[in-house]
């Protein structure tokens, strides 16, 4: 049986928790919207570059 306290590396997760939508949801790639025109023009955005860039953080 493993050891919890000799892991290799430090586990990270992330729980998020909220009131259903009661909307439709569609996802493709890393996009989520509610219908499939949106997620086309999402794919459309990105690929004409107008999503942008995030800066690199340092933490």
């Amino acid at each position: 049986m493993a050891s919890l306290d000799k892991a290799a590396s430090e586990a990270k997760f992330l729980v998020l928790n909220g009131k259903p939508l009661n909307e439709p949801a569609i996802h493709k790639g890393p996009f989520v919207m509610n219908t499939a025109e949106e997620i086309d023009q999402a794919f459309e955005d990105l690929n004409s570059g107008k999503f942008g860039y995030l800066e690199e953080e340092k933490v």
